[in-house]
């Protein structure tokens, strides 16, 4: 699974999950405004995204439209408009702990 750490500035926002075997997004952010901007990209891509979890700050993807890596590198290079962009990316193991240790490192 790839992760995609988003900042505002130099602020840490959000982490963007993909898992390419399922072709399913996962968005875990602390900002309204960049949960927004996302689940609008994706919508014009024709990928719709639930809130669940925490408050409704997590998105996941429920239309398996997003088999290759670069689907989630598009989308987010659309939202590096100079308000946010992807500080760091990279694979993490498909396992919960994994997950979390991605979440805990960049936004707590």
């Amino acid at each position: 699974m790839r992760f995609f750490a988003v900042n505002q500035g130099d602020s840490p926002v959000a982490v963007v999950f993909h898992d390419h075997r399922e072709g399913v997004l996962y968005c875990r952010s602390r900002s309204a405004s960049f949960l927004a901007a996302f689940d609008a990209v994706c919508a014009r891509s024709g990928v719709d995204l639930v809130r669940e979890g925490d408050q409704g700050r997590v998105l996941r993807a429920i239309h398996a439209g997003v088999e290759d890596y670069a689907w989630a590198e598009n989308a987010l290079d659309q939202l590096s408009t100079g308000f946010w962009s992807v500080a760091e990316n990279g694979r993490v193991a498909d396992v919960a702990s994994g997950i979390d240790s991605i979440i805990r490192k960049y936004l707590t």
